[in-house]
C-alpha cells in the first residue's frame, strides 16, 4: 500500500500533447528530470491519442523539478504537466470534456453540490464567454477557475 502511494505521489498528467506523441516519446522527454518508471499516452478506442498522458517518477520530489522547470516543449508542442492527487485524496466530481467544440463532454456530482469540470482540449478559439453561455442551459454557472 505504501508503494502505491508513493507511485501515485510521483505521477504527472501531461496535457495538450500532439497527436504524434508516443509512450516512449513521453518517457524520453521526462527521463531529464528523473528516474521514470512508467509513461502511457492516452488513447480512444481506434488508438488515435487523446492530447494527454501520464508519467510515474521513481522518486516524487522530481514532481517538484518537472512543475518548475517548464515551459515544456514535446513534439512541436507546449505541454501542461500538473501534479496528479493521490486516490482517495479530496477531487472535484465531474468529468472531463473532450476536444473541438464545447458539446457537453463532463458533468457528475450532485445537484447543486458546487461541481467543478475539467475541459480538455479545447481550440483556441473558444472564450470564457462561450464556456458560460453553453454550460448556462444547465444550471448556473458561478466563474470559471481555469485559463483560457
Amino acid at each position: 500500500m505504501a508503494r502505491r502511494n508513493t507511485e501515485e505521489q510521483g505521477k504527472i498528467f501531461v496535457g495538450g500533447l500532439s497527436w504524434e506523441t508516443t509512450q516512449d516519446g513521453l518517457l524520453n522527454y521526462f527521463s531529464r528530470f528523473g528516474e521514470v518508471v512508467d509513461s502511457v499516452v492516452m488513447c480512444n478506442e481506434t488508438g488515435r491519442s487523446r492530447g494527454f498522458g501520464f508519467v510515474t517518477f521513481r522518486d516524487p520530489s522530481c514532481v517538484a523539478t518537472v512543475l518548475a522547470g517548464g515551459p515544456h516543449q514535446l513534439d512541436g508542442r507546449t505541454v501542461d504537466p500538473k501534479s496528479c492527487n493521490p486516490r482517495g485524496a479530496s477531487r472535484p466530481q465531474g468529468g472531463g470534456g473532450g476536444g473541438g467544440p464545447p458539446r457537453g463532454g463532463g458533468g457528475g456530482g450532485r445537484k447543486g453540490s458546487g461541481t467543478k469540470i475539467f475541459l480538455g482540449g479545447l481550440p483556441a478559439s473558444v472564450n470564457e464567454s462561450d464556456l458560460h453561455a453553453f454550460f448556462s442551459e444547465y444550471g448556473k454557472v458561478s466563474a470559471s477557475c481555469g485559463s483560457i
